[in-house]
């Protein structure tokens, strides 16, 4: 939405200086087998026309909202194949990089972007640890769009962090 998208652009490459690369590490990851495709694939998942391959289980531990398109009994649950239209695929690749590894490193310039996807896919530790990368990075110049953020998406923690900052 616009308050997002004002959101990003004020989270702009010099609000962090020397900043290049952050690493989000997980408490969790998906199983050896799985990482290894030791267990068939069983979703096929499509952003932006590219075409993922993932497994049911390891989306639904993860994601309340995969949790409840595949409860739904929807035609995309029974199917296995969804299209995500509100994610990039460079956005998708990384949050399945989270969830299949327990981390992801990218340029500090999509850290909000990779924020609004793991709350709009619900899945909370990666919301968490995004929340925990841009605390860290908060100063003069990006904590009101912090803060914005926060209170758009409901992140009270990292609400309550930029209050502090701010004041």
């Amino acid at each position: 939405d616009e308050a997002c998208t004002e959101v990003v652009a004020r989270w702009s490459p010099g609000t962090a200086a020397g900043w290049k690369n952050v690493t989000l590490l997980g408490d969790t990851r998906a199983s050896e087998e799985h990482r290894t495709e030791r267990v068939p694939t069983d979703v096929r998942v499509k952003a932006e026309g590219r075409v993922f391959h993932a497994h049911r289980d390891v989306l639904v531990a993860a994601s309340e909202y995969f949790k409840a398109l595949f409860e739904s009994g929807m035609s995309e649950a029974t199917s296995g194949q969804l299209e995500l239209n509100e994610t990039s695929a460079d956005e998708l690749d990384r949050v399945l990089c989270y969830l299949y590894y327990g981390e992801c490193t990218l340029r500090h310039e999509g850290l909000i972007s990779l924020l609004l996807t793991a709350c709009n896919l619900q899945a909370a530790d990666l919301r968490e640890r995004a929340v925990d990368a841009v605390v860290k990075k908060l100063d003069a110049d990006n904590v009101l769009a912090a803060w914005d953020l926060a209170d758009v998406h409901g992140l009270k923690r990292m609400q309550g962090v930029v209050e502090k900052e701010a004041w």
